[in-house]
Order: C-alpha cells, then sequence, then structure tokens
C-alpha cells in the first residue's frame, strides 16, 4: 500500500476551505493559471500515477511505490527544483565579471493594454534588451544579458516590467575584453520610443481594448493615449552593481526597484534624507552617439 501523503503547505492554503474551488466557480481565471494550479495539487498523488520497483531477486518481498511528479514551475516542489537546477547552470555560463541590474517599467495608463494583449509582452522582454545591445554594439561591443519579466507587483497587482543584468563590459570583434557603461538618458529615451512604436504599429494591426479604456474608440486617442503616456521621463533604473546592494534615490519619473515591484509611485520608496545618485558611468561626452561608452 502507499504510504499516507501529507500536503504540502502551499496545497493546504488552496484546499483548505474550498477556496480553490470558490475562485474556479466565480470564473475569470486563465486557462494556464487554472492548468498549473491543478498539477500543483495533484503532484505527489496517485492522480499522475504511480511507478512500482521491486527487487530483481524473485524471493525478495519488498515493493517500493512512488507517485509521479507534476514538473509545473507553480509546484513549491517541482518549480523550485527546476529553478535550482537553472541557476546552477546559468552561474556555470555567465562570465565572472562585473555586472548591472537595471529594471524597465512601463507608465500604468498602459498597464491594461498588456493584460489584455498578453503576447505583447515578448516584444516588451525583446525590446529591453535590444536597448543595451544597440548601445554596447555602438561601441563594438557585445556583452552579456540576461532578463526577466514580471507581470506583478509586490502586491499582487498587474504591473508588468522587465529585469536586465547586464554585464559592465563586453567582447570587441578581437576578443578583448572592454568596459562600458551606459548613459540613463540615452537608455530611456530608446525605451520610450520603441515601447511608443511597438504599440502604434499593433493597434494599427487590431489589438484587443481593455475595458477600463473602451471609451478610446479613433485613431486620434489610441494616439494621444499611447504618446503622451508617462510624460517625458519613464522609468530605467539602476539598482544593484558587482553584488552589492546599491540603493539609488528615483531618476525624476522613475522608481526604485522596490517601487518598480509594488507598482507605488516613483520616489515613494526612496529613503529619507540620501541623495539622488547618477548611474555608473559618464554623464557627460556622449563620444558623438549618446548611447554607450567605455571607460
Amino acid at each position: 500500500m502507499l504510504s499516507a501523503f501529507t500536503p504540502r503547505p502551499l496545497k493546504r492554503l488552496f484546499t483548505a476551505n474550498q477556496c480553490w474551488t470558490s475562485f474556479l466557480d466565480a470564473g475569470g481565471l486563465r486557462d494556464i493559471g487554472v492548468e498549473a494550479v491543478t498539477k500543483m495539487l495533484a503532484c505527489g498523488t496517485r492522480i499522475l500515477g504511480v511507478k512500482e520497483y521491486n527487487c530483481d531477486k524473485p524471493e525478495c518481498p519488498h515493493v517500493r511505490y512512488v507517485t509521479n511528479s507534476c514538473g509545473s514551475r507553480a509546484c513549491p516542489s517541482c518549480g523550485k527544483k527546476a529553478t535550482d537546477l537553472w541557476i546552477a547552470t546559468q552561474l556555470n555560463r555567465l562570465p565572472d565579471c562585473d555586472w548591472v541590474h537595471l529594471v524597465f517599467t512601463l507608465p500604468d495608463t498602459l498597464w491594461p493594454v498588456f493584460e489584455s494583449n498578453r503576447w505583447l509582452l515578448n516584444d516588451v522582454c525583446r525590446l529591453a534588451v535590444e536597448n543595451l545591445l544597440y548601445a554596447a554594439r555602438k561601441r563594438g561591443l557585445e556583452p552579456g544579458i540576461f532578463c526577466a519579466i514580471h507581470t506583478y507587483g509586490r502586491r499582487l497587482n498587474w504591473h508588468p516590467h522587465v529585469h536586465v543584468s547586464v554585464t559592465c563590459g563586453g567582447l570587441n570583434k578581437h576578443g578583448q575584453w572592454k568596459k562600458l557603461s551606459f548613459l540613463k538618458d540615452a537608455m530611456r529615451s530608446r525605451w520610450m520610443w520603441n515601447i511608443r512604436q511597438l504599440l502604434l504599429k499593433a493597434w494599427s494591426e487590431g489589438l484587443a481594448m481593455p475595458e477600463s479604456l473602451s471609451h478610446i474608440t479613433t485613431e486620434s486617442q489610441r494616439r494621444s493615449l499611447v504618446l503622451k503616456a508617462g510624460g517625458k521621463y519613464w522609468a530605467c533604473v539602476h539598482v544593484e552593481k558587482n553584488g552589492r546592494r546599491e540603493e539609488y534615490g528615483a531618476l525624476p519619473g522613475s522608481l526604485s526597484e522596490e517601487a518598480a515591484d509594488s507598482g507605488l509611485p516613483a520616489g515613494t520608496l526612496q529613503r529619507r534624507g540620501e541623495p539622488e545618485l547618477p548611474l555608473p558611468g559618464p554623464q557627460n561626452g556622449r563620444n558623438g552617439d549618446g548611447n554607450a561608452d567605455t571607460a
């Protein structure tokens, strides 16, 4: 017989007082979310099947049964293991050098557009990476970059933003390592321009209009929404370098990492009494293109 199965704590949260069943009955959940939670709840139970292991000696009566795992990212067991393995793999791949962690965010007036058209999130991630590649390649360098898109903030509100880590240098065509830094104003301008062009093009091809923006019906209204969203400054925030936490005061119209994750207004979490500091790297002398500079 199978030994008694003890539900994991997260499963108990979902099954206590039939709260998960109530969520399902209320509707409004995405299919992918329902699938992930269903797999997580079934993980380690006979629902997903059981493997039987026997001794190869006929006279041995011992039998062991092992329930199958779900492999879902939402599972506290399977997802945690997959994450740990991924991190170990990346640590072996990534160059041992200085890194900068950046956060690219979007104006809150545009959040509903991306929530109703989630396929755009792939382009958001791509544009964040291309922003840095453009600057580095203007210097003839190939940097190392990895990124992750977060669709929710720490308050569990819908708040899409991209976390990017980039090397503070890159390889030139001769394979030599050269230092590299990024200018915040040029980086932010490219980010704003590219996202706005993405939305204008996508809207011309047809986008699902969120209910909160149903009053926008004409082309001029759509262009006004996209071109005026966020004003002149969007958030492109430097939050970490060399693996050491460095809390920077919010740039004009930008957020700290905590604010970026929480969806709070710009500067909300800036520490009192701390001066506003620029990003590391040159603030003057843009070498003619205003994109990136090498030390």
